[in-house]
Order: structure tokens, then C-alpha cells, then sequence
């Protein structure tokens, strides 16, 4: 393996045991540079699967070189007790550089400028270059600011210029806007003035309809109640004998059938239930089902040609 000087080096060893890999061993390292041993019997730590890594410090690689690394083990089971490896320092590559990096470009600033895309990694002491160079002329003058600037107070009116504060024509045309205005505004008034008269009467209006006490208005209630006519026993008797007249009176709907009796009938017709339906003769029964109402004798079409009625 590769890596330059003064930097750190990790090796691996590999043991086995009848070609099958050894783990559990504690195999200690020596190391030897260019010159001879330089370290021995470091500790070596098991990485699995029969391999063991070795860490060489970076203060022990100062010098450029091959270094050997020799991993020793006591355990006799092994297939190889001792297991080398290597690595090899280099010089740094900084040291390479013999030469300013302006030495290496044959662009000049005008050829940098010309580029349409310029990118500047850093700028260096720019920016408080140019800050110095400005805050430390006498005089400074913004020929543009490219944004907005509100001024409190402007005690230089030099360049400014007041237009004379009297235009006869404008004098004028706002003397007829405020005639105009004038006659609208006392328009307004005589209107509000009349809706007020107008209020007022209305006010009087309602004032004279509510001039009636809760007294007198329990009064006349009274007064109407006690002079009210109300039914009596007699009164009442007297309308039910005639509601009964009405429904019992002869030939009160066809001659022989009163009124209840054609309400019966009706009733039958409509609400009872009945028999024969498909025959030659149909028959109605009373609501209760105690009575036949109607009894009909009809053709093969329904037409009637004979009717019994119990209406009683």
C-alpha cells in the first residue's frame, strides 16, 4: 500500500489452520524501515475471519520508504506463524510544487474578464479593501442608489423651486364647483327640514294613540263581557232539536228518505263492507256489519235493475 510520510499505515496479517482461516490468535508485529527494526512486539488486533490489523502511529512514518511489518504468533497450529506485509511511504505531495501558481497561467486579466461566466472561490480582503478606500475620501458622492430613500428632513432647498401659489383660471373654476355645492347643500337642507316637520306631526299621531290608560282599557273589557248574552241550557236544547229536525225531516232528500238515512246509505256505500261482488246481486253491510244497507240486483255488466235499502 501507498501513503505519504508522516501519515498512518494499517496492515493486515492473515493466519490459517489447515487452510482454513485462524481466528483467536493475539500475534504481535515488528516493524523495520529502511534503516532496521524500528518497533517490536506491538499489539495486533483481530479484525474476523482470520484477519489481524496493525496500526502504525503517523509520528513513526517520518522518512519516505519501505516499511516491513512482521507478524509473529506462538501458536504452533497455525499453517504459517510468521506473516509479513508491507507498506510504503511516500514523499508528501505538497513538497512536489516548486513553483508559484502564477508562474503556471499564461492569462492575463483582460483574458479572465473576457470570460462571459466569472466565478470567484474567495475574495480575500476585497470587500474591506473597498470599504476602506470609500469611507476614506474626503468626499463621496452616489450617482445612483437603485432603490428607494426617504429623507426625514431636507434643510438644502438648493435645486428646488415653488410655482406661484395663485392660478386665476383654477381660482375660478373652483369658485363656480363651490357655488354648485352651495345651492346642492342648502337643497339638502330645506329637504331634511321638511322630513322633520314631517317626523314631528307623525309623533304627534302616535302620542294620540297611545293616550289610553291600562285602567280603562281593563274597564271597557269588563263592561263588554258583562253585557255579553251567553247561551243558556234553553238556547242549547232549542239548536239540537233543530240540527235533529234537519236530519230527521221528511223527504228531507228524496221522497221517504231523510237526510240521515241517505248519510246511512252513503256510509254503506262507501266505508261497509260487502258481498256477492261478481254476481248478480250485491249487498252492502252497515259499518258495524250488523245491518245490510243496500241490496242490489245488477246484470252481467253492474247495471242495477233493482234496490233494497234498510236504513233504519
Amino acid at each position: 500500500m501507498l501513503t505519504q510520510k508522516n501519515q498512518s499505515a494499517r496492515v493486515t496479517a492473515h493466519y490459517t489452520s489447515g487452510g482454513i482461516a485462524k481466528p483467536g490468535l493475539s500475534p504481535t508485529v515488528d516493524v523495520y524501515d529502511s534503516s532496521g527494526l524500528i518497533l517490536s512486539g506491538q499489539a495486533s488486533t483481530e479484525v474476523g475471519g482470520g484477519f489481524y490489523d496493525y496500526v502504525l502511529p503517523s509520528g513513526s512514518t517520518p522518512n519516505a520508504g519501505n516499511y516491513k511489518f512482521l507478524f509473529k504468533t506462538t501458536d504452533t497450529s497455525v499453517d504459517q506463524r510468521h506473516v509479513p506485509g508491507l507498506w510504503i511511504i511516500g514523499e508528501q505531495w505538497v513538497e512536489n510544487v516548486n513553483a508559484t501558481v502564477s508562474s503556471r497561467s499564461s492569462h492575463s486579466a483582460a483574458d479572465i474578464w473576457a470570460v462571459g461566466t466569472r466565478t470567484l472561490t474567495g475574495f480575500g480582503t476585497l470587500v474591506a479593501d473597498i470599504a476602506t478606500a470609500v469611507w476614506g475620501a474626503a468626499t463621496r458622492t452616489l450617482s445612483a442608489f437603485g432603490f428607494n430613500v426617504t429623507v426625514a428632513t431636507n434643510n438644502d432647498k438648493t435645486g428646488y423651486a415653488l410655482t406661484p401659489a395663485y392660478d386665476p383660471a383654477k381660482t375660478a373654476a373652483q369658485g363656480v364647483d363651490m357655488v354648485e355645492v352651495l345651492a346642492t347643500v342648502e337643497a339638502i337642507d330645506g329637504t331634511t327640514s321638511l322630513i322633520d316637520g314631517k317626523v314631528d306631526t307623525l309623533q304627534t299621531s302616535v302620542n294620540g294613540l297611545n293616550d289610553i290608560s291600562q285602567a280603562e282599557v281593563y274597564s271597557q273589557v269588563s263592561t263588554a263581557i258583562a253585557a255579553a248574552t251567553l247561551a243558556t241550557g234553553a238556547d242549547v236544547d232549542a239548536l239540537q232539536n233543530d240540527i235533529m229536525a234537519i236530519l230527521d225531516g221528511a223527504n228531507g232528500v228524496d221522497p221517504g228518505i231523510t237526510v240521515r238515512q241517505a248519510l246511512r246509505a252513503c256510509l254503506s256505500a262507501l266505508a261497509g263492507t260487502n258481498t256477492g261482488a261478481g254476481t248478480t246481486n250485491i249487498e252492502y253491510k252497515s259499518t258495524d256489519g250488523s245491518k245490510t244497507r243496500i241490496s242490489a240486483t245488477v246484470d252481467s255488466v253492474g247495471n242495477r235493475s233493482n234496490v233494497v235499502l234498510d236504513v233504519t
